[in-house]
Protein backbone atom coordinates (compact mmCIF):
# COMPACT_ATOMS: atom_id res chain seq x y z
CA UNK A 1 0.00 0.00 0.00
CA UNK A 2 0.79 3.79 -0.91
CA UNK A 3 2.88 5.61 2.47
CA UNK A 4 0.54 7.49 4.32
CA UNK A 5 2.25 11.09 4.90
CA UNK A 6 0.91 14.38 6.34
CA UNK A 7 0.58 15.82 2.57
CA UNK A 8 -1.70 12.86 1.43
CA UNK A 9 -3.43 15.25 -0.86
CA UNK A 10 -0.91 16.19 -3.93
CA UNK A 11 -3.39 17.94 -5.98
CA UNK A 12 -2.43 21.50 -6.26
CA UNK A 13 -4.18 23.42 -3.47
CA UNK A 14 -3.19 27.01 -5.01
CA UNK A 15 -3.44 26.08 -8.20
CA UNK A 16 -6.70 27.58 -10.07
CA UNK A 17 -9.49 26.06 -11.25
CA UNK A 18 -9.38 27.34 -14.99
CA UNK A 19 -12.17 29.23 -16.13
CA UNK A 20 -11.11 30.38 -19.63
CA UNK A 21 -9.90 28.79 -22.61
CA UNK A 22 -6.46 30.49 -22.86
CA UNK A 23 -5.10 29.49 -19.49
CA UNK A 24 -5.42 25.61 -20.18
CA UNK A 25 -3.13 26.42 -23.15
CA UNK A 26 0.70 25.18 -21.52
CA UNK A 27 2.32 27.95 -23.58
CA UNK A 28 0.07 31.40 -22.06
CA UNK A 29 1.23 29.83 -18.76
CA UNK A 30 3.33 32.35 -16.19
CA UNK A 31 6.38 31.11 -14.12
CA UNK A 32 4.62 30.94 -10.99
CA UNK A 33 2.21 29.17 -12.18
CA UNK A 34 4.36 26.52 -13.22
CA UNK A 35 6.35 26.52 -9.52
CA UNK A 36 2.50 25.81 -8.15
CA UNK A 37 2.96 22.66 -10.56
CA UNK A 38 6.36 21.81 -9.84
CA UNK A 39 5.58 22.23 -5.68
CA UNK A 40 2.14 19.82 -6.22
CA UNK A 41 4.56 16.99 -8.33
CA UNK A 42 6.78 17.48 -4.90
CA UNK A 43 4.47 16.24 -2.94
CA UNK A 44 2.83 13.62 -5.28
CA UNK A 45 6.63 12.53 -5.49
CA UNK A 46 7.26 11.90 -2.02
CA UNK A 47 3.82 10.28 -1.22
CA UNK A 48 4.44 7.68 -4.92
CA UNK A 49 7.99 7.25 -5.08
CA UNK A 50 8.23 3.76 -2.80
CA UNK A 51 4.68 2.73 -4.23
CA UNK A 52 4.93 -1.07 -6.55
CA UNK A 53 1.40 -2.39 -6.05
CA UNK A 54 0.11 -1.90 -9.96
CA UNK A 55 -3.17 -3.85 -9.01
CA UNK A 56 -3.93 -1.77 -6.04
CA UNK A 57 -3.07 1.50 -6.59
CA UNK A 58 -2.46 2.58 -10.34
CA UNK A 59 -5.65 4.26 -10.55
CA UNK A 60 -5.01 6.38 -7.96
CA UNK A 61 -1.43 7.25 -8.57
CA UNK A 62 -2.92 8.46 -12.14
CA UNK A 63 -5.88 10.12 -11.10
CA UNK A 64 -3.94 12.13 -8.37
CA UNK A 65 -1.19 12.87 -11.42
CA UNK A 66 -3.53 14.72 -13.46
CA UNK A 67 -4.13 16.54 -10.23
CA UNK A 68 -1.26 18.09 -10.00
CA UNK A 69 -2.23 20.29 -13.47
CA UNK A 70 -6.17 20.38 -11.67
CA UNK A 71 -7.03 18.27 -13.90
CA UNK A 72 -9.89 16.20 -13.32
CA UNK A 73 -9.41 12.30 -14.58
CA UNK A 74 -13.07 11.60 -15.47
CA UNK A 75 -13.92 14.50 -17.39
CA UNK A 76 -11.63 12.90 -20.28
CA UNK A 77 -10.18 9.83 -19.28
CA UNK A 78 -11.32 6.50 -18.58
CA UNK A 79 -9.37 3.78 -16.77
CA UNK A 80 -9.32 -0.29 -17.93
CA UNK A 81 -10.90 0.77 -21.60
CA UNK A 82 -11.63 -2.16 -23.10
CA UNK A 83 -9.41 -2.77 -26.23
CA UNK A 84 -8.97 -5.30 -29.23
CA UNK A 85 -5.81 -7.07 -30.09
CA UNK A 86 -3.88 -7.70 -33.08
CA UNK A 87 -4.39 -11.42 -32.42
CA UNK A 88 -8.15 -10.81 -31.65
CA UNK A 89 -7.29 -11.09 -27.36
CA UNK A 90 -9.19 -8.63 -25.74
CA UNK A 91 -7.61 -6.28 -23.12
CA UNK A 92 -7.78 -3.50 -21.20
CA UNK A 93 -6.03 -0.11 -21.56
CA UNK A 94 -4.72 0.86 -18.07
CA UNK A 95 -5.61 4.40 -19.24
CA UNK A 96 -7.04 6.00 -22.21
CA UNK A 97 -7.88 9.50 -23.54
CA UNK A 98 -9.52 8.48 -26.80
CA UNK A 99 -7.38 10.48 -29.93
CA UNK A 100 -5.32 12.15 -27.22
CA UNK A 101 -3.45 9.78 -24.36
CA UNK A 102 -2.49 6.05 -23.99
CA UNK A 103 -0.85 4.58 -20.64
CA UNK A 104 0.42 1.59 -20.14
CA UNK A 105 1.39 1.03 -16.38
CA UNK A 106 3.34 -1.57 -14.34
CA UNK A 107 4.47 -2.76 -11.27
CA UNK A 108 7.37 -0.97 -9.35
CA UNK A 109 9.20 -4.55 -9.37
CA UNK A 110 9.12 -4.54 -13.21
CA UNK A 111 11.90 -2.03 -14.01
CA UNK A 112 14.09 -3.77 -16.29
CA UNK A 113 15.05 -2.94 -20.05
CA UNK A 114 12.66 -6.05 -21.31
CA UNK A 115 10.16 -4.57 -18.81
CA UNK A 116 9.86 -1.33 -20.79
CA UNK A 117 9.87 -3.50 -23.94
CA UNK A 118 7.34 -5.82 -23.20
CA UNK A 119 5.11 -2.62 -22.17
CA UNK A 120 5.74 -0.74 -25.39
CA UNK A 121 4.86 -4.01 -27.57
CA UNK A 122 1.88 -4.11 -25.59
CA UNK A 123 0.21 -0.59 -26.02
CA UNK A 124 1.47 -0.38 -29.67
CA UNK A 125 -0.94 -3.95 -30.11
CA UNK A 126 -3.24 -1.83 -28.76
CA UNK A 127 -2.71 1.48 -30.61
CA UNK A 128 -2.62 -0.52 -33.84
CA UNK A 129 -6.47 -1.92 -33.44
CA UNK A 130 -7.69 1.66 -32.49
CA UNK A 131 -10.02 3.51 -35.22
CA UNK A 132 -7.32 6.36 -36.75
CA UNK A 133 -9.80 8.91 -34.45
CA UNK A 134 -9.09 7.21 -31.47
CA UNK A 135 -5.30 7.04 -31.85
CA UNK A 136 -3.45 8.92 -29.42
CA UNK A 137 -0.84 11.77 -29.62
CA UNK A 138 1.32 10.47 -26.65
CA UNK A 139 2.06 7.54 -24.98
CA UNK A 140 3.16 7.25 -21.25
CA UNK A 141 4.79 4.15 -20.21
CA UNK A 142 5.39 4.18 -16.17
CA UNK A 143 6.38 1.54 -13.31
CA UNK A 144 5.69 4.12 -10.51
CA UNK A 145 9.39 4.64 -10.57
CA UNK A 146 10.07 6.23 -14.54
CA UNK A 147 8.10 8.03 -16.85
CA UNK A 148 8.76 6.92 -20.40
CA UNK A 149 7.25 9.41 -22.72
CA UNK A 150 6.57 8.66 -26.44
CA UNK A 151 5.58 10.97 -29.48
CA UNK A 152 3.36 8.92 -31.61
CA UNK A 153 2.86 11.88 -33.82
CA UNK A 154 5.60 11.20 -36.14
CA UNK A 155 3.73 8.33 -37.62
CA UNK A 156 3.99 5.53 -35.36
CA UNK A 157 0.37 3.83 -34.87
CA UNK A 158 1.61 -0.04 -34.08
CA UNK A 159 4.87 -1.96 -32.83
CA UNK A 160 5.33 -2.35 -37.39
CA UNK A 161 6.00 1.01 -37.15
CA UNK A 162 9.00 1.39 -35.08
CA UNK A 163 12.38 1.29 -36.90
CA UNK A 164 14.94 -0.66 -35.76
CA UNK A 165 12.94 -3.11 -33.72
CA UNK A 166 10.69 -2.28 -30.49
CA UNK A 167 13.86 -1.10 -28.06
CA UNK A 168 15.11 2.00 -30.54
CA UNK A 169 11.33 3.35 -30.28
CA UNK A 170 12.00 5.32 -33.61
CA UNK A 171 9.96 5.83 -36.65
CA UNK A 172 10.92 6.62 -40.13
CA UNK A 173 8.71 10.17 -41.46
CA UNK A 174 8.09 10.92 -44.49
CA UNK A 175 10.68 12.62 -46.02
CA UNK A 176 13.17 9.44 -45.00
CA UNK A 177 14.43 10.68 -41.79
CA UNK A 178 14.11 9.30 -38.38
CA UNK A 179 11.44 10.31 -35.98
CA UNK A 180 12.51 9.35 -32.23
CA UNK A 181 8.87 8.52 -30.62
CA UNK A 182 10.68 8.28 -27.11
CA UNK A 183 10.92 11.75 -25.97
CA UNK A 184 12.25 11.41 -22.53
CA UNK A 185 12.95 8.88 -19.62
CA UNK A 186 11.30 10.61 -15.93
CA UNK A 187 12.24 9.35 -12.50
CA UNK A 188 9.66 10.30 -10.32
CA UNK A 189 12.73 12.03 -8.34
CA UNK A 190 12.93 14.60 -10.99
CA UNK A 191 9.31 14.78 -11.52
CA UNK A 192 8.88 18.77 -10.06
CA UNK A 193 12.03 19.59 -11.86
CA UNK A 194 10.73 18.46 -14.88
CA UNK A 195 6.92 19.19 -14.89
CA UNK A 196 6.89 21.12 -18.29
CA UNK A 197 7.50 17.70 -20.09
CA UNK A 198 3.91 17.07 -19.33
CA UNK A 199 2.77 20.58 -20.53
CA UNK A 200 0.87 18.36 -23.43
CA UNK A 201 -1.61 17.60 -21.00
CA UNK A 202 -2.72 20.79 -20.81
CA UNK A 203 -2.87 20.91 -24.04
CA UNK A 204 -4.89 18.58 -24.53
CA UNK A 205 -7.57 19.35 -21.95
CA UNK A 206 -7.68 23.00 -23.13
CA UNK A 207 -8.40 21.45 -26.75
CA UNK A 208 -11.29 19.69 -25.75
CA UNK A 209 -12.87 22.01 -23.68
CA UNK A 210 -12.80 24.38 -26.55
CA UNK A 211 -14.11 21.74 -28.86
CA UNK A 212 -16.83 21.28 -26.10
CA UNK A 213 -17.87 24.63 -25.37
CA UNK A 214 -17.65 25.16 -29.60
CA UNK A 215 -20.33 22.04 -30.15
CA UNK A 216 -22.56 23.66 -26.96
CA UNK A 217 -22.83 27.64 -28.97
CA UNK A 218 -23.68 25.37 -32.40
CA UNK A 219 -26.35 23.46 -30.45
CA UNK A 220 -27.50 26.26 -28.66
CA UNK A 221 -28.02 28.24 -31.56
CA UNK A 222 -29.51 25.43 -33.91
CA UNK A 223 -32.03 24.99 -31.25
CA UNK A 224 -32.27 28.93 -31.18
CA UNK A 225 -33.20 28.88 -35.03
CA UNK A 226 -35.66 25.93 -34.53
CA UNK A 227 -37.41 27.58 -32.18
CA UNK A 228 -38.16 30.86 -34.23
CA UNK A 229 -39.06 28.26 -37.37
CA UNK A 230 -41.42 26.37 -35.54
CA UNK A 231 -42.72 29.34 -33.96
CA UNK A 232 -43.70 31.27 -36.94
CA UNK A 233 -45.79 27.46 -37.99
CA UNK A 234 -47.71 27.97 -35.22
CA UNK A 235 -46.20 25.77 -32.41
CA UNK A 236 -46.41 27.81 -29.58
CA UNK A 237 -46.53 27.40 -25.44
CA UNK A 238 -46.20 23.19 -23.99
CA UNK A 239 -46.03 21.60 -27.33
CA UNK A 240 -43.03 24.06 -28.58
CA UNK A 241 -41.42 23.27 -25.16
CA UNK A 242 -42.03 19.51 -25.53
CA UNK A 243 -40.49 18.91 -28.88
CA UNK A 244 -37.73 21.38 -27.86
CA UNK A 245 -36.67 18.84 -25.32
CA UNK A 246 -37.13 16.12 -27.51
CA UNK A 247 -34.71 17.66 -29.79
CA UNK A 248 -32.25 18.03 -26.93
CA UNK A 249 -32.22 14.75 -25.66
CA UNK A 250 -32.29 12.91 -28.89
CA UNK A 251 -29.28 15.05 -30.78
CA UNK A 252 -30.70 14.61 -33.71
CA UNK A 253 -32.44 17.42 -35.02
CA UNK A 254 -33.64 16.54 -38.66
CA UNK A 255 -35.45 13.49 -37.27
CA UNK A 256 -37.37 14.69 -34.13
CA UNK A 257 -38.07 17.92 -36.35
CA UNK A 258 -39.58 15.60 -39.13
CA UNK A 259 -41.62 13.74 -37.01
CA UNK A 260 -43.03 16.75 -35.07
CA UNK A 261 -43.94 18.87 -38.28
CA UNK A 262 -45.45 15.97 -39.80
CA UNK A 263 -47.86 14.98 -37.43
CA UNK A 264 -49.28 18.66 -36.63
CA UNK A 265 -52.82 19.34 -37.48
Amino acid sequence: MKQATAQSNTAAKDVPSFKNLESLTAAALPAAQWQQYAEAASRFAAEWVHEMDEKGEAHSFWDEFLQIFNIRRRQFARHEARAKRSDNRRGFIDLFWPGKLLVEHKAGNKNMADDFDEALRQAMDYIGELEAKDRPKRLIICNFKVFRLYDLEGGIHSASDLEGGIHSASARNSNGGINSALQATIPITELPQRIREFAFLLDFAGQMLEEEEKASIEAAQRISNLHNVLSATGYKGTDLELLLVRVLSSGNIPEVFKLKYSNKS
